[in-house]
């Protein structure tokens, strides 16, 4: 907003000059001190603090050589476009099966179960997991499945009679 006078007239406007390094406009007498800074300013190295150096320093792990960073490994592609087909169709199987039951009408059969490509399937017990999950899983459904008998080699007791 612009000053007024007392006498209420507006003050003369004033041309703003801009500085060749840094790009700012400022009023011409201002800008010969300002220069000066600038420049001074642009020549001098940006110092950038090293925390790791501060605080290991007169402690055993100054000497050790900086850590590189691990390389990240590659990311499988995205597959956002599967995952949202599943969760709509998995929404319109819900409102129909909250219709049917409102309307008292015989209940839809449930939707196909979306399974992940990438998961391993169980032999034993016929669940999926993940690459790192699946080999900790099978080895121990393996061994469940070796003590339990199978179901026709159990002997069924007789049972008494009903009095």
């Amino acid at each position: 907003m612009m000053e007024e006078f007392e006498d209420g007239t507006a003050p003369p406007p004033v041309d703003l000059v801009q500085c060749n390094s840094c790009k700012r406009t400022f009023l011409p007498d201002v800008l010969k001190k300002h220069t000066n800074f600038c420049q001074q300013s642009k020549a001098k190295k940006k110092y950038v603090f090293d925390s790791r150096s501060q605080r290991t320093r007169g402690t055993e792990f100054s000497v050790l050589e900086p850590t590189q960073p691990k390389a990240e490994p590659p990311k499988k592609p995205s597959n956002w476009r599967k995952n949202h087909k599943d969760l709509t169709s998995s929404v319109r199987a819900a409102k129909i099966f909250s219709a049917a039951m409102k309307d008292g009408r015989s209940l839809p059969p449930p939707p196909p179960h979306p399974y992940d490509p990438d998961y391993i399937q169980c032999s034993y017990c016929q669940r999926r997991f993940k690459q790192s999950a699946a080999d900790r899983h099978i080895q121990i459904c393996k061994e469940q499945h070796a003590r339990i008998p199978n179901e026709c080699t159990i002997i069924q007791m007789p049972q008494r009679p009903f009095y």
